[in-house]
């Protein structure tokens, strides 16, 4: 019976270590499948970040009957006579100066210069009309640095998958053999055009870098975004970056304006201005008021710009639209063509509705 019992005892004790041992492995398993999340939010966090676009450039937009506002980022419109529609963005931590130039008009051409990683880039935003020819006499040297070209050109040449070659090809051809300007697309690259009337696609978006960029760029066709020209990612590789802390912003939009001043009465009544010094004084109302802020003023930083809409209610509709593009490209049939049309107007139409659900 003594040894029956001790037998008993030692499985039992053999159970409760062999039940600790499984929580423990469990612990285990749980603890690393949290860090490897939080390792791969992490990840995903600084991919987003790394991807975040310091510039963009558009052509052919209605800027002067439009809000140009972006959070995070400073509008450049052209602003001549015979404006193209023609807009650079700039991230707004960016030093940058942008000037238009006019010497080759009715080409509109915004030229930025951005300071970036210590770096200096000189980017030009330019659209050419299809029934001009373009004259690139404002590049007039032969060595170029640090520079950026892209827009809509409109030139069409065998070397970037045209069938024909215009005045304007047989110019940016000229470019890219006398000076160390390189452009990026050829009759490879996927086109970026889709033209609705004639039912083709084609390439007369341009990237063009000078030869010290070349080895440290990468090149990506997004999906559309609603145009009939498919958005350009220009991406320049750099050996080492420099980390930006985010600074919070107050938000006086959302301020307690009442209870902000009976918090500042109440604390600048508080204070007793004792000896001869104007500092401590200064200092002392100072504090008050960054208190009184502190409790009344909301203040943070938004990480990324969230649209006003239900994304799941419009998020859809845009990938349909993005998946009808694809296939007309693949194959563009008319009934191809139609179902894009639609699915175009579906998402104006759902963008449109819910500004005003918005905003009413």
């Amino acid at each position: 019976m003594q040894r029956q019992g001790q037998r008993e005892i030692e499985r039992d004790r053999e159970e409760e270590e062999e039940e600790e041992e499984e929580e423990n492995q469990e612990e285990e398993e749980e603890e690393k499948q949290e860090e490897e999340e939080e390792e791969k939010q992490k990840e995903q966090e600084q991919e987003q970040e790394e991807r975040k676009f310091t510039e963009a450039l558009l052509q052919e937009t209605q800027h002067r009957n439009t809000d140009l506002h972006m959070t995070g980022y400073t509008p450049h419109p052209c602003k001549c006579k015979n404006c193209q529609g023609i807009v650079t963005y700039i991230r707004s931590d960016i030093h940058r100066e942008v000037k238009a130039n006019s010497v080759a008009q009715p080409t509109g051409i915004l030229e930025a210069t951005v300071c970036f990683q210590d770096r200096k880039y000189t980017i030009l935003n330019i659209y050419n009309p299809p029934a001009n020819n373009y004259n690139p006499a404002h590049l007039n040297d032969t060595e170029f640095h640090q520079t950026i070209l892209g827009g809509d050109f409109n030139g069409h040449s065998p070397l970037w998958g045209f069938k024909d070659q215009n005045k304007t090809g047989e110019a940016l051809e000229n470019i890219s053999h006398t000076t160390n300007l390189i452009i990026l697309q050829d009759r490879d690259s996927p086109p970026t055009l889709l033209h609705r009337a004639r039912n083709t696609l084609s390439r007369p978006d341009l990237t063009i870098l000078s030869s010290d960029l070349h080895h440290k760029h990468n090149i990506q066709v997004l999906n559309d975004i609603g145009s009939d020209h498919l958005p350009i990612l220009t991406t320049l590789h750099q050996p080492c970056s420099r980390k930006f802390e985010r600074k919070t912003r107050w938000n006086f939009k959302k301020a307690n304006w009442s209870h902000f001043k009976e918090t500042t009465d109440n604390l600048l009544t508080a204070i007793k201005p004792t000896g001869d010094d104007p500092n401590l004084l200064c200092s002392q109302i100072t504090e008050g008021i960054l208190k009184a802020a502190a409790d009344c003023i909301p203040r943070g930083c938004r990480k990324a710009f969230k649209p006003f809409w239900n994304t799941n209610y419009i998020e859809q509709a845009v990938k349909t639209r993005q998946e009808a593009r694809k296939q007309m490209g693949k194959n563009p049939t008319i009934e191809k063509k139609i179902l894009y049309n639609k699915t175009s107007a579906l998402v104006k139409r759902k963008v449109k509705t819910a500004k005003k659900e918005k905003w009413t």
